[in-house]
């Protein structure tokens, strides 16, 4: 529904991986993902495999790309994070008109969205566990990106659990 609503649409950087709907013209070229969300606002992120495939969220925030999810959809953590601040929400029929949704946000709310990022994208990373080695492996390295690790994904799972549990 995306590539056949969008395509060609001006705005719009559409890529198919699989390469069922087609591949950009660029997708061979070192880097041409990173910088496409680099210089993007919005990152369409479904779900995938597993509910939620980090492949497609956590690479647009850390490139600064509002991700875009479609409702229905849970987002990782969503008992504890709240994507609301973050994300977008579309309804899968409303797909045909994400050109109209987006275009309708205010550059304040852009921004919001962007800079409540910069508290969620830690809370997605396995931090904890690079800086205290994995089964006993030494450590690998301090952080990523510079976050302390003190309000990681492990920290973020915890809170999910102690929440579902009746702990929180």
């Amino acid at each position: 529904m995306l590539f056949s609503s969008h395509a060609g649409r001006a705005g719009f950087v559409l890529h198919d991986s699989s390469g069922k709907f087609g591949r950009h013209p660029h997708a061979a070229e070192p880097n041409w993902m990173p910088q496409q969300m680099a210089t993007s606002d919005f990152c369409f992120s479904p779900n995938g495999a597993n509910e939620g495939d980090s492949d497609r969220y956590l690479p647009a925030m850390l490139y600064g790309c509002i991700p875009v999810f479609v409702t229905g959809d849970v987002p990782p953590f969503a008992d504890v994070v709240s994507w609301e601040h973050v994300a977008l929400s579309v309804e899968l029929r409303h797909v045909p008109r994400l050109h109209e949704l987006i275009g309708n946000l205010s550059h304040a709310q852009v921004v919001s969205m962007r800079r409540a990022m910069a508290s969620v994208w830690p809370r997605m990373l396995w931090t904890s566990a690079l800086q205290h080695g994995l089964f006993g492996r030494p450590r690998q390295l301090r952080s990523y990106l510079g976050e302390t690790g003190a309000d990681d994904a492990f920290a973020t799972l915890v809170q999910l659990l102690a929440k579902r549990t009746g702990h929180l």
